[in-house]
């Protein structure tokens, strides 16, 4: 076996001649293959003597960095290589603040700082440097995402698309020449399950409700009329409520894309929404529309109100696990579609991307036909 397959480079060593120079052989950072690297010293010292004095002392210096895993060929290309990764992280994650919804910045943050405590670990604790990220390290941390922590395919997505951007900043800040991240691919997802809550179901929920937790009505029929996503609904405002235009203005810093969007009020989430504010009268145009006051207030909703609430009123019920509140959401787009209402209106509606995702939902099945076949086709 070769010194560089042994220690990874071969140490420096004085060459004497025409040309003085110290030379030693490290991997090249593309092709892996050994390659020489010189530092002449024609015109170190006055005599030869103390020419060979500096020499030995500047080897000694080659050799100590090399040990530590210098590469001059990487430190070409990448000047910040061996700068510490949690530092380089730091850095990243405080312009990621300048830049980030609050809530984009928590899954930033946790895709990052999950990294660095895993790679420390493994280290057992020593030093952590940028040129530690290669790609063997990347394929045994996405390898511990899917085995350890047995993450689905849309939480390793998430968390493979942060480090990709985590690596792209890398490599432009000069920490890195080449983002390792960008040679693993993202996971299949299974085809996403929507299921429709049927019409005598959805009378039983909405007259609960609306009799026993008021708020929560509103909600639902923000959900299945406003197409409003319960994140959505817990940053709302009263100042967003348009009750003279019959809309509700979805800012940009709330909303899944990060755009501003109206929904516009059905008759019923309306009449609704006016009763509710009415009861709570003296709020300011401030105030979080729902809070767990069951009234506007100055605290946004809990995190996990809606869902706690959905979920107890379902196991009471014995309704099917397979019932979620967001599934309001998606009957409703469901049935907008069943009641003629044009895709591309609905699509608006939803905040969807592309007409395809809100056409999608017409492979859903209507159990009892469709009634403008029934009424309108002519005959034979």
């Amino acid at each position: 076996m070769t010194t560089i397959q042994l220690l990874g480079y071969t140490p420096a060593q004085l060459c004497e001649g025409k040309d003085w120079f110290i030379f030693y052989y490290v991997p090249d950072p593309i092709t892996g293959n050994p390659r020489r690297k010189r530092h002449k010293i024609n015109t170190l010292g006055t005599t030869l003597t103390e020419r060979r004095a500096l020499a030995r002392k500047l080897i000694g210096e080659y050799n100590k960095k090399l040990a530590s895993g210098w590469n001059p060929f990487v430190e070409d290309r990448a000047p910040k290589a061996f700068h510490l990764l949690d530092e380089a992280a730091t850095m990243y994650l405080a312009q990621c603040k300048k830049r980030l919804r609050p809530s984009s910045m928590v899954s930033y943050t946790s895709y990052v700082n999950s990294l660095l405590l895993w790679m420390q670990h493994r280290a057992k604790n020593q030093p952590v440097y940028v040129i530690n990220l290669n790609r063997t390290t990347c394929s045994d941390y996405l390898n511990y995402l899917l085995i350890e922590r047995q993450l689905g395919p849309t939480a390793f997505n998430s968390n493979l698309n942060g480090l990709k951007t985590f690596g792209h900043w890398l490599v432009r800040a000069g920490y890195l020449d080449a983002n390792p991240w960008m040679a693993f691919k993202t996971m299949r997802k299974a085809e996403k399950k929507r299921v429709m809550i049927p019409g005598d179901v959805r009378t039983i929920i909405r007259d609960h409700f609306k009799e026993h937790n008021p708020m929560m009505y509103v909600m639902c029929l923000g959900a299945y009329h406003g197409l409003l996503r319960p994140k959505e609904m817990r940053y709302l405002q009263v100042k967003h409520v348009d009750m003279a235009n019959q809309i509700i203005h979805v800012p940009g810093s709330i909303s899944k894309n990060g755009k501003a969007r109206v929904s516009t009020m059905s008759a019923e989430l309306r009449e609704a929404i006016g009763r509710y504010l009415q009861i709570s009268r003296g709020c300011s145009t401030d105030d979080y529309l729902f809070t767990s006051k069951q009234a506007p207030g100055k605290n946004k909703l809990g995190y996990n109100y809606i869902n706690n609430v959905w979920r107890e009123y379902r196991e009471r019920n014995h309704l099917p696990d397979t019932f979620h509140f967001y599934s309001l959401r998606d009957t409703g787009i469901f049935q907008m579609l069943m009641d003629g209402i044009s895709p591309a209106e609905v699509m608006k509606q939803a905040d969807h991307h592309d007409l395809s995702i809100t056409t999608a939902y017409l492979q859903y099945k209507t159990p009892t036909g469709i009634e403008s076949i029934k009424q309108k086709v002519k005959g034979f």
